[in-house]
């Protein structure tokens, strides 16, 4: 398969005929490599759409063991990264801000210390600035909240790339 790589993501017909490999490396360019998630996933299938498979993707990501819930939101870059980063997650973070890359460092350093996961939200084109806000939120928020707040994120980042990437004319 591997169009994934190239810019073309794969159609729901050859995600659904294609091996676990191949499905999960695929679906990495919609939620990072998260193999746990992409495994139980690729149980779901077939699918009959993107529509069904963001649904059933979002059925799987609150079903799953706690452990493959934060395998996933780890699976996304820390915001500010410079190294690692798959071209999704390059162009989502935008440009270096190093004022905004300190503060956010530090703020995520407490907020993994506090939750065991990584920060993660939908950049939607915010300034890296503009995310610190709500990064101080969250600090004061539950476990169990900020878990749930980062994986319904993680849907719709996944949603967004799915369409940017429909939207060349993958299909």
């Amino acid at each position: 398969m591997g169009e994934s790589s190239q810019g073309v993501f794969p159609t729901v017909a050859q995600l659904n005929g294609a091996s676990l490999i191949d499905f999960s490396n695929a679906i990495a360019a919609l939620f990072e490599p998260a193999p746990r998630f992409a495994a139980h996933l690729a149980a779901r299938r077939p699918f009959e759409d993107d529509q069904e498979l963001l649904a059933a993707a979002a059925l799987v990501a609150a079903g799953m063991p706690e452990a493959d819930q934060v395998e996933l939101i780890n699976a996304h870059p820390r915001l500010a990264a410079t190294d690692g980063l798959s071209e999704q997650s390059r162009l989502e973070q935008g440009g270096v801000d190093p004022s905004a890359d300190a503060e956010l460092s530090e703020l995520q350093a407490q907020y993994e210390a506090r939750f065991g996961f990584r920060y993660l939200v939908f950049v939607a084109g915010r300034s890296r600035r503009a995310l610190i806000p709500g990064l101080r939120q969250s600090l004061s928020s539950s476990r169990e909240s900020e878990l749930h707040r980062a994986l319904a994120d993680t849907l719709s980042i996944a949603g967004s790339r799915l369409a940017d990437l429909r939207g060349r004319g993958a299909g």
